[in-house]
């Protein structure tokens, strides 16, 4: 039962309105099947409505989105050096194409080439060394058939000759 001044939940107004839309569509059916079909002289006539018309055109709409998410790429690329070094210069712009094979980043050569000399420097001294001991163990071939060197010196030569062929 309902209190007095207690307002009716939404449920209870839409019963209502269920039940009014029901006794309205009833009364509509039976008012329908009373009527024989042909207008009486004493009935109103039907009702006239005024119709508004609008012409349709295409135009170009813009679309908008806005939303909140992560973006994730459908391809990407892993970019690793080959080589430690400082980064020179960046040869790409960030989010543009590239092709394979492309050079994206220039290193800072400095430091290779400073390692490239002193690789060169020291190749350079082991052939050095290599031709003197060469020189010494043929001197010392001439000095041993005579005895005039010892034999541990003689040997001590020929262990420096082999180390310096395999440097």
């Amino acid at each position: 039962m309902w209190q007095k001044n207690r307002d009716p939940t939404p449920a209870m107004h839409r019963t209502k309105e269920y039940r009014l839309a029901l006794a309205s569509l009833l009364a509509v059916v039976l008012a329908g099947a009373c009527n024989s079909g042909t207008p009486e002289a004493g009935t109103a006539p039907a009702r006239i409505f005024k119709v508004e018309t609008l012409t349709v055109a295409t135009e170009d709409v813009e679309v908008r989105i806005e939303a909140v998410g992560d973006v994730k790429a459908s391809e990407e690329a892993l970019v690793r050096p080959q080589v430690d070094g400082v980064i020179a210069a960046i040869l790409f712009q960030e989010g543009a194409a590239v092709e394979a094979g492309q050079t994206l980043i220039r290193l800072d050569d400095r430091k290779a080439a400073a390692s490239l000399a002193l690789a060169e420097a020291a190749r350079d001294s082991a052939i050095a060394r290599l031709g003197i001991t060469e020189q010494r163990l043929e001197r010392n071939r001439r000095l041993i058939a005579d005895e005039l060197v010892s034999r541990e010196t003689f040997e001590t030569l020929e262990a420096e000759h082999s180390a310096a062929r395999a440097a």
